[in-house]
């Protein structure tokens, strides 16, 4: 089977929830390289649409991680209606093989791993990239002492469109590493951390009692995503102090003098600030708004890093016109959030707010959607508490509970779902219950709310999943 007329795929795939992973060969350069599928059985009906968006855009992220960490991204496009990714084909053990034929692993080599994985979750973290399937068997060990974070899977990108960020009727991830809040369709960096706890647990599992990386694993482990740390960069920054440059380990590292890269990481991040000098031009509402619709256009033609470019332009230089950067700062912001830069979104998003809330009434629909935005980029972010204001903030802003409008119906149902990704599923069920009441009590009855709330509850009210916790310094 040959995709794109390039790449001659070869074996049986590695197949995923959302995907199916081939080693390939590239006929044109004449290498081999690993290709990425959407299943074929979710390239059609209303998912399609959803999932070849995330997916165009997990290959633009992941193009600009440039991170040793990761398989390097080649091309990405689709063939007969399937989006593929192209990536380097990375040789290596799986940290699954080395827990297996390795007791005890040397502590070095623990810390080494863990922290090579967490300096990885640090880049994909600032880029909004939540890997959700960290396990064991997506972690390489390559013979010169690396690790690779392979298979990000397709439903990585943490976005505003909801809080639930998973397509309906799909669990991603391995049960054993997946976090209580991923029940709920949370996602956020901590997400991730959790299944570094499990994984540091696997590891130090012939580690004595007392070992200190046993504290580090439990924190990182716990049920309520706000007891562990924010990201992998500050977890990474814990670990650094411990790194000790480790010996080869027999028939995984041949290296006699094994090179990570987490002494160099603090140099692959990107660096966010701008020092744009712009010419002056004359800022007329007319000008403004070509400028606007030639973005528009980049964006729509998928170049959303040149229609970015084009707003910033006109924010940038210091004669533009007051009046016309209202619309700017919102362009900007929602593209900054669709493009799943989610540092920059938010300060885009609460620069564009600070602008129309002195224009514009709160309950305006511009002002609510930009909100209910920015409060889903904090749940992504892990900053629940932030995101709990914002839901509450819409919701009274439409009036409370007298309000028909569908948009103070969602802020409260993901109000709702943040409790209970919090762990506070009592609360969460209370403001559950009383939103149906609003919804039923309507002059108008909005049966797809009513619907989706139902389906909220369902959810807060399933049992909690617990998992156990392998015996500290004993294998069982």
């Amino acid at each position: 089977m040959t995709i794109a007329q390039r790449y001659e795929l070869s074996d049986l795939p590695l197949r995923g929830s959302m995907g199916e992973l081939y080693r390939a060969y590239d006929l044109s350069l004449d290498r081999e390289v690993a290709v990425k599928l959407v299943r074929a059985d979710l390239t059609d009906g209303d998912q399609h649409t959803e999932l070849a968006r995330r997916f165009r855009r997990e290959a633009r992220l992941l193009a600009r991680m440039r991170h040793p960490g990761t398989p390097a991204v080649f091309d990405t496009g689709e063939d007969e209606g399937r989006p593929f990714l192209v990536m380097e084909y990375v040789e290596g053990a799986t940290l699954r093989n080395l827990i297996d034929e390795v007791q005890p692993v040397p502590r070095d080599w623990v810390v080494y791993v863990i922290a090579q994985i967490c300096a990885v979750l640090a880049r994909a973290h600032e880029l909004s990239l939540v890997h959700r399937d960290l396990r064991p068997d997506n972690v390489l060990l390559c013979a010169d002492g690396t690790v690779k974070v392979v298979d990000f899977g397709l439903a990585i990108v943490t976005d505003s469109s909801s809080t639930h960020l998973t397509p309906p009727g799909v669990m991603t991830g391995d049960w054993r590493y997946r976090a209580p809040e991923c029940d709920l369709g949370i996602v956020s960096s901590r997400t991730d951390l959790y299944a570094v706890g499990r994984i540091l647990e696997e590891l130090l599992e012939d580690a004595p009692a007392d070992d200190d990386l046993w504290e580090l694993a439990t924190e990182l482990t716990q049920d309520r995503p706000q007891g562990r740390p924010k990201d992998g960069a500050d977890v990474l920054a814990r670990l650094t102090p411990l790194l000790r440059r480790p010996s080869p380990l027999p028939g995984f590292v041949t290296a006699t003098a094994p090179e990570g890269y987490v002494e160099i990481t603090t140099g692959l991040t990107g660096d966010t600030s701008r020092s744009r000098q712009t010419g002056h031009l004359e800022w007329t509402p007319a000008e403004v708004r070509r400028m606007r619709s030639a973005a528009t256009e980049h964006a729509e033609q998928g170049r959303p890093g040149r229609a970015i470019d084009l707003l910033r332009t006109i924010l940038d230089d210091p004669h533009a016109s007051g009046d016309a950067l209202m619309d700017v700062r919102r362009d900007l912001a929602n593209l900054l959030v669709e493009a799943g830069e989610t540092g920059d979104a938010i300060r885009a998003c609460d620069d564009a707010l600070a602008v129309m809330t002195r224009r514009l009434p709160a309950d305006h629909p511009a002002v609510v959607s930009l909100r209910l935005k920015l409060a889903r980029l904090h749940v992504g972010g892990g900053d629940v508490t932030t995101a709990a204001d914002l839901y509450d903030t819409v919701a009274k802003d439409l009036g409370g509970r007298t309000s028909t409008r569908s948009e103070r119906a969602i802020a409260t149902r993901e109000l709702a779902i943040v409790h209970a990704g919090a762990g506070d599923r009592v609360g969460a069920e209370a403001i559950l219950t009383g939103l149906l009441a609003d919804l039923r009590d309507a002059a108008h009855v909005d049966d797809e709310q009513v619907s989706a709330t139902v389906d909220a509850l369902m959810l807060v009210r399933a049992p909690v999943r617990r998992h156990g916790s392998p015996a500290r310094g004993a294998r069982g």
